[in-house]
């Protein structure tokens, strides 16, 4: 039980939200900050490629690997050596320029990687202990802190660069810093997931007929979207001569969702808006393809982040309440496990968007949402529409009326 008021954990609940920007800030510099790496090194595209895939990888699959880690633990010491090590990326201009450089980058890469991984798992526990919030709220503050810590490292970075070199990533330093320290006066503490008998009278919503695993699914399936039409869609805007900064207003648009539909969540229910977010998602961008060069199809591609991204911290929301692995390792699944299934998926698509062309693939990227929104509807149907999210004081859960 959280025994704080609801100001404290609204502070809780912001320093989370500022220590996720700060973890998530070095996947926005890496990205644009590879074309500088590449030619200061001299590597080519090939290289370039692999730094930046194993940094991805390692993000996203050492969650999975973690997310049961201190799974009874209430102290987030993940927090503090994830910042530490997230900033092993900024020492890219102590790398020497000699035949060795390829190397002493891949180092840096997946230790900065494990930063990123480690702290995502047991700060959505920290979320999951904060009970005087609705969760979907909650869930949706923290996600935002995200975008904003990427967009900002995204935006920052290659000004930096430019003017110092990659020395001028030694600018975030001070960042790195207040993270180490965010959290220590603050006493924020995680979520223990309680005993099944310790829970009367409250039975997951897998005892209604669904369980973590279709969760999981449906997450992966519109996961899936979202990364290949962040991939594919500047290349196809380049090729159409269009010089479109789509990826941030994509996720300015998921920003706003994730905070609207969170609360609109908390009112209705997270799997019934998310089934029919994803459902609008796919018709939004089925119009966007064949508006596509038109003016004002930019704020079409804004509404499908807005619906789009902004469910997926909606099925966070749900993973926390409904039986499967432990607590931590379901975060680690629907955050590490979702998106590395998701960039596996569009390293795949590569070649077949070399071979076939990149119109293929492009045209293609609804079918994620589509048949996630399916598998939303048919949960639905099958707990008939009565799924209710009730706060408790140590869980929350998707529940119903036990005999």
């Amino acid at each position: 039980m959280n025994n704080t008021s609801k100001i404290v954990q609204w502070i809780h609940l912001l320093a989370l939200t500022i220590l996720h920007g700060i973890v998530d800030m070095p996947g926005g510099i890496f990205v644009v900050a590879l074309p500088f790496i590449q030619k200061e090194f001299g590597f080519g595209y090939a290289l370039g490629c692999i730094l930046l895939g194993i940094f991805n990888l390692v993000c996203n699959w050492v969650q999975v690997l973690t997310g049961s880690w201190r799974a009874t633990k209430e102290r987030p010491l993940f927090q503090y050596i994830g910042v530490l090590l997230c900033a092993a990326l900024l020492a890219f201009d102590l790398v020497p320029r000699d035949s060795t450089a390829i190397y002493w980058l891949l180092i840096l890469s997946v230790i900065s990687g494990w930063g990123v991984a480690l702290p995502h798992p047991e700060a959505l526990r920290g979320i999951h202990h904060i009970d005087k919030i609705s969760p979907s709220m909650t869930t949706g503050v923290f996600m935002v802190g995200g975008v904003i810590g990427f967009v900002a490292g995204s935006w920052l970075a290659p000004k930096l660069i430019t003017a110092h070199g990659l020395a001028g990533l030694y600018a975030f330093l001070p960042v790195y810093a207040i993270g180490l320290v965010l959290l220590l006066p603050l006493g924020v503490r995680l979520s223990v997931e309680p005993k099944k008998n310790d829970q009367p009278g409250v039975v997951g919503i897998s005892s209604a007929g669904i369980s973590f695993w279709p969760i999981l699914t449906m997450t992966t399936l519109a996961g899936t979207s979202t990364a290949v039409l962040m991939w594919i869609l500047p290349q196809k805007l380049h090729d159409m001569g269009i010089d479109t900064p789509t990826v941030p207003l994509f996720m300015l648009g998921g920003g706003v969702g994730s905070l609207i539909l969170g609360w609109a969540a908390g009112k209705i229910g997270e799997l019934g808006i998310a089934a029919w977010g994803l459902l609008s998602a796919a018709i939004l961008l089925i119009v966007y393809i064949f508006v596509l060069g038109y003016a004002g199809s930019i704020y079409l591609l804004i509404a499908v982040g807005f619906v789009g991204f902004g469910c997926y911290p909606l099925m966070i929301t749900a993973a926390k309440s409904i039986a499967g692995p432990g607590l931590g390792q379901r975060m680690g699944l629907m955050v590490g496990g979702v998106w590395g299934i998701a960039n596996l998926i569009v390293m795949a698509l590569g070649p077949v968007a070399e071979y076939c062309g990149l119109d293929g693939v492009f045209y293609s990227t609804p079918a994620g949402y589509l048949i996630a929104a399916v598998m939303g509807f048919i949960l639905l149907f099958r707990v008939k529409n009565r799924i209710k999210v009730r706060v408790e004081p140590d869980s929350i859960a998707l529940v119903e009326p036990v005999a």
